[in-house]
This record gives C-alpha cells, sequence and structure tokens, in this order.
C-alpha cells in the first residue's frame, strides 16, 4: 500500500477532537458517530446503542494506486475519485483500526470489479475485497465532457440559489433514464447535456457538436438541437416550480409552448411530457398571483 506523504492528524466530531493513528490522506474527510441497532417491539420500530461496536469511523479517501481511473473535478479542483472505507470499534481507536485494516485489502486486492447494473452510471464493486467505486465505468466520453464542464462552471449560480451544476447533473440525469433513447443516443446526448451550458467555450467532438447545434434543428433559435432543448426546459420548470421567480418561469413557460409545436411536427415522444410540466408551470403562476 502507498504511504501518504501528508497524513491527516486529526478530525471534529460532537464528542470533541479525536486524534489519527494511521496515515490517511490529510485530504481526506471522516464522519464519527455512535452508531444503533434497530429492532421492532411490540409492532413498533426502536434503537438502542450498540454495546460491541459503538463507534464508527467512516473516511472519504482517494482511491488507493491499484484502482486506475481519471482524475476527476470534485472541492474545486482535479484529483483522485474517492471511496468510503469505514470501521467499527468498542472505541474510536478499534473503529479507525478496523477501517484501516479494512483500506490495506482493498489497497491489495487483486480486483476483478463488476458493473452495479447501471451501464450509464458505471458504479461498480469488486468481487473480491467488495470495495465500491462511483463511475468506475462510466462512459470515456460522458467523463471527459462531465468534469470538463464541471471545472469550467465551478460555483456558478443559473438564478437564485440553484447551481449551473444541479441543473447539468439533473437535466443529464433525465436523459440517463429516457427510455425513449437507446444507449448509444444516451452517451452522445448526455455528453452534449454536459457541454451545452458552455457555449461553444469548450469544444469536444463532431458527433456531440452536431447534437448541440444540428440534431432536430429548430431554425427559429440556430444554436441549440430541439431535443437537447427539451430536456433543458423540462429540468428549468421543474426547478420553478419551488421557487417564486415569476418571470424565469413565465419565460420558461413561453419557450416550452413553442418548443411543444416543434416536438409535435416532428412526432416526437416528448411533447405529450413537456406539456405536463407547463400545466403544472402555469398552475404555479396562479398561486402566485393571488
Amino acid at each position: 500500500m502507498t504511504m501518504v506523504k501528508n497524513m491527516l492528524s486529526s478530525v471534529e466530531y460532537d464528542g470533541g477532537t479525536y486524534s489519527c493513528v494511521y496515515p490517511w490522506s490529510a485530504d481526506s474527510f471522516v464522519k464519527i458517530s455512535t452508531t444503533d441497532i434497530s429492532y421492532i417491539k411490540e409492532g413498533k420500530m426502536k434503537t438502542k446503542k450498540d454495546v460491541d461496536y459503538k463507534y464508527l469511523f467512516a473516511i472519504f479517501h482517494p482511491i488507493p494506486e491499484n484502482i486506475s481511473m481519471p482524475d476527476v473535478f470534485i472541492f474545486e479542483k482535479w484529483q483522485k475519485q474517492r471511496i468510503w472505507i469505514t470501521g467499527y470499534g468498542i472505541n474510536l481507536e478499534e473503529a479507525e483500526k478496523a477501517a484501516f485494516n479494512k483500506y490495506k485489502i482493498v489497497s491489495s486486492c487483486p480486483h476483478t470489479f463488476k458493473n452495479n447494473g447501471d451501464k450509464i452510471n458505471g458504479d461498480a464493486s469488486c468481487k473480491n475485497c467488495s470495495v465500491y467505486v462511483s463511475e468506475l465505468f462510466l462512459h470515456k466520453d460522458i467523463h471527459y465532457a462531465k468534469y470538463n464542464s464541471l471545472a469550467f462552471h465551478k460555483n456558478d449560480f443559473l438564478f437564485d440559489d440553484i447551481t449551473v451544476k444541479s441543473h447539468l447533473m439533473s437535466t443529464t440525469q433525465e436523459m440517463a433514464y429516457d427510455p425513449n433513447l437507446n444507449y448509444n443516443d444516451k452517451i452522445n446526448l448526455m455528453c452534449a447535456g454536459w457541454m451545452h451550458h458552455t457555449n461553444g467555450q469548450l469544444h469536444y467532438n463532431d458527433l456531440v457538436e452536431k447534437i448541440l447545434k444540428y440534431f432536430y434543428l429548430d431554425p427559429k433559435s440556430m444554436n441549440e438541437s430541439v431535443i437537447l432543448k427539451y430536456y433543458d426546459c423540462v429540468d428549468m420548470i421543474k426547478l420553478l416550480l419551488d421557487k417564486k421567480n415569476y418571470d424565469i418561469l413565465k419565460r420558461q413557460i413561453e419557450e416550452g409552448n413553442e418548443l411543444i409545436k416543434v416536438l409535435n411536427d416532428l412526432d416526437l415522444p416528448h411533447a405529450s411530457f413537456l406539456q405536463s410540466y407547463i400545466l403544472m408551470g402555469e398552475q404555479t403562476i396562479l398561486i402566485l398571483n393571488h
């Protein structure tokens, strides 16, 4: 196992400050808590403190060297993907020791990873040591588009307290689970989805550029494909339903109604779904006006 040069020294938790014993990476995040046992008594769910494994030591740590995957842009910088390592013990020292022993196993394991059933998000777990690694099998094109987009936008706000990041995450997840798209279409459209608010400042590849600008192109706008605009519009209305920004919601509904006409003319299956969100948006405006 690779020993880290910058070690995590101490962490704050509800019970005070705990000084770590083992050589964790200094940029790790630790969660310390007491553990409960849940049980049913007289038809009611109850909890009690776990006496044998009183403490949980959970650390969000960069993946070890024996797991290969590209860097991600998280916590405002490019760095390794992270994994959760947990340990339980009668005291904090034993809980940390259990976590570190588990990390040593993960660091020396000849991993055999299996995809956890979602080919789009690519989360995986090892058949040998059971470590869970998010996005290990994430398609390389989505990985490129997603994290370069996150690095580009950082913590920019779309409106009110809604970040561009959260909007793009929600929009691309709608694409991932859309039954009207096949696997390859999802890959390419999700790449375009991550890139579409960069306004051409991040170049990708010809196919994604085509989806951004020429896939079911609306001649009235000439800058964003109809199918991509659909996902963007649905998510914007969805976000605005819980807000009180009347002007933005009204503009999104107007755009949505124009888009409905194009979707219907092209006989695309998304028109009725967008219509339902427009109706919810119009109801929200009626409530706000009263």
